[in-house]
């Protein structure tokens, strides 16, 4: 029994292969190729392949521009902070003081007698 179905199963591909262009022609929308079909299934996975990537540089580029705007904002404040630190030391800073304790007979600078 098994050798019988073994030779129609033989035939049936033998005669398959041997009439394939007439099946084509007979049956287009049935019968593909199997370039055609490796084809479109490399096209799918290239498409997928590169949504993937797509959507990877995207979020790697978001996490980029956050890290950058943390680095940014960190820098401005450090930038007004020492802005303020230099205003306030400066708005303490008195130059005319030293020329009035000379004047006013106060110490005379280091080196005349």
């Amino acid at each position: 029994m098994l050798i019988k179905i073994g030779i129609v199963a033989g035939l049936v591909i033998l005669g398959g292969m041997i009439f394939y262009n007439e099946l084509g022609t007979l049956f287009p929308s049935t019968v593909s190729t199997v370039p055609e079909s490796l084809a479109e299934d490399v096209e799918k996975l290239g498409g997928e392949a590169t949504g993937f990537v797509e959507e990877r540089i995207n979020e790697s580029a978001m996490q980029i521009e956050s890290m950058t705007d943390e680095a940014t904002s960190g820098i401005v404040e450090n930038i007004q902070g020492a802005q303020e630190r230099i205003i306030g030391g400066a708005s303490s800073i008195n130059p005319i003081e030293p020329l009035q304790e000379v004047l006013a007979g106060g110490d005379a600078p280091a080196g005349e007698t």
